[in-house]
């Protein structure tokens, strides 16, 4: 017996499954791998003030720096959803992820944005028939539980969509206020989320616990840098870098671009017993550039922090601190250390703040080796007062 529920139900049953639906296994309790965290991205949130999760949350802003906001200190990363009838707001910050937020969920009657495949676009009439209580066969196909039927195009057209395809083929609708730009919102108090210090997005770790990838160039450069330890998944360590690249393990330990733990670009297939990532190569998967890409590096960081530049002060400060390997620049290594600041070779080698080789804020016109020279760097002329006369450089 099929075991779904469908739009027909009256509405007393459909409010007897809502309050029914955080229980269910296709509760995407979120994370970053099951939302997209972008703005007009649909979310359920909790409510402490009643104890209760509410579907209609949207997200009205992401913080891309560290800010104090309606009060409260906020890190990068940190959302302000909207919700409850688009009469209260609040601030959550990335740790508060987990406890506060899931990706949005459906229920029979739902109106939704579908994507039609044949026609590569989104349309915007699609309804939710039915969800899937259990794994089932439907229509000859094998779905599992909390998988949704779909009708779209007036109703002409229909498919089921699995749960790992929220987001991508079929999307919550929300609708925001017109005056939502004007509008002050008071949550209740009990509501606010906790008020925490501005940090950066990656936290503090001691070299005991960061990692760092090497040799990666090409479509993997992103993957290069510095690693902390942000997490668990499957009751192992994962790790991000300041890229959003992740280290995690599912099966064995991987390696993928993006924060996303349903794919992978770089593995180690027999690491299955580790308690944290191998030391050493790893190979890209046959699926990540046909196999083809060249295998990267992966070192604990107290044994690749080899360059420390020191005495900058002011804004030019972020250039300070270790360096590890992240990529290659001209035929030759790129570093970066914790800020973003980079090391880099351009005719010869300079630092610059960002990641950028287009400028720099340091350089030694007659280091033209493999290697960054140990001693003073001088400054760029034309980059400002506040840069230091020199800067010293240790390998």
């Amino acid at each position: 017996r099929l075991s779904s529920v469908s739009a027909s139900r009256s509405d007393n049953e459909k409010q007897s499954l809502q309050s029914h639906v955080p229980s269910l296994p296709f509760r995407l309790r979120a994370s970053r791998e099951a939302m997209s965290l972008e703005i007009g991205e649909p979310v359920c949130v909790l409510s402490r003030s009643t104890g209760k999760w509410l579907r209609d949350g949207v997200i009205v802003e992401v913080l891309e720096e560290p800010a104090t906001v309606d009060g409260q200190a906020m890190p990068a990363g940190a959302i302000k959803v909207l919700y409850a009838n688009n009469e209260s707001a609040k601030w959550v910050p990335p740790e508060a992820f987990g406890e506060e937020l899931a990706a949005a969920d459906f229920l029979p009657g739902d109106k939704v944005s579908v994507f039609v495949r044949s026609m590569g676009l989104w349309v915007s009439d699609g309804l939710v028939e039915k969800v899937l209580m259990e794994a089932a066969e439907v229509d000859g196909q094998n779905m599992p539980s909390g998988a949704i039927m779909v009708t779209y195009q007036s109703g002409e057209s229909g498919k089921w969509i699995p749960p790992q395809q929220f987001g991508v083929e079929v999307k919550a609708q929300r609708t925001l206020p017109e005056d939502l730009a004007t509008r002050v919102y008071t949550a209740p108090g009990v509501d606010a989320p906790k008020t925490m210090e501005a940090t950066s997005s990656l936290p503090t770790v001691s070299d005991e616990d960061a990692l760092v990838v090497s040799q990666v160039d090409g479509a993997a450069k992103v993957a290069g840098g510095r690693y902390a330890k942000v997490g668990t998944h499957n009751e192992k360590p994962k790790y991000k870098n300041s890229n959003g690249s992740i280290i995690f393990f599912d099966d064995w330990w991987k390696l993928n671009l993006k924060d996303d733990v349903k794919q992978w670009c770089y593995e180690v297939r027999g690491a299955t017993n580790e308690t944290a990532p191998p030391m050493g190569v790893w190979h890209c998967t046959r699926f990540f550039r046909n196999g083809s890409h060249p295998p990267l590096t992966i070192s604990g960081a107290t044994e690749t922090d080899k360059i420390v530049v020191s005495g900058a002060t002011g804004k030019s400060a972020v250039v300070n601190g270790p360096y590890t390997e992240a990529g290659v620049c001209n035929e030759m290594p790129k570093y970066k250390n914790s800020k973003g600041a980079i090391m880099f070779y351009d005719s010869y080698w300079k630092i610059n703040v960002t990641d950028d080789t287009w400028t720099w804020h340091y350089s030694v016109k007659e280091a033209t080796g493999p290697t960054p020279p140990s001693g003073n760097w001088a400054p760029q002329r034309t980059v400002g007062a506040e840069t230091p006369a020199i800067v010293k450089v240790n390998l």
